[in-house]
């Protein structure tokens, strides 16, 4: 079973090497990231038992505006994810009460399980993106209240 905890620096380092997927081009720049999201984010981990499995949250981008992204291991089991959809509904609610008025996500092109599982929690209008990302093309979606 999935149990959630706040979001700490070092837990997306637990995940795995995230460089590649997050377009990351090296550690330190990673753990700058982390840093920051857990120091101005809403953001929280998943984890079975002791082993981190996701994160994934809401990092401001001033305005009312907000970055909505997450995280998974490659290890992590189907039947968490309906646990993890109903808490990152929870979470991206919660935020658009608080004063975001506008949560973007960003998903690569060509990461279809990544477009459905946004649809599902929300977002929409895709609207791609070229070159948006370490050269990667990638969809735009929002959340707007």
């Amino acid at each position: 079973m999935i149990h959630f905890l706040p979001f700490r620096a070092e837990h997306m380092t637990e995940i795995g090497d995230l460089r590649a997927a997050c377009g990351l081009g090296n550690p330190a720049q990673l753990a700058e990231v982390a840093v920051a999201i857990e120091q101005h984010g809403r953001a929280w981990t998943g984890r079975i038992g002791e082993r981190t499995m996701g994160c994934a949250g809401v990092l401001p981008l001033g305005h009312g505006r907000g970055n909505a992204w997450a995280m998974f291991s490659l290890e992590m089991p189907r039947r968490a994810f309906p646990a993890i959809t109903a808490y990152a509904l929870r979470v991206l609610d919660e935020a658009q009460g608080e004063g975001f008025q506008r949560i973007e996500t960003y998903v690569r092109l060509e990461f279809t399980a990544g477009v459905r599982w946004a649809l599902r929690l929300g977002f929409e209008n895709p609207f791609p993106m070229r070159k948006f990302n370490a050269g990667d093309d990638y969809w735009m979606m929002e959340r707007v209240r």
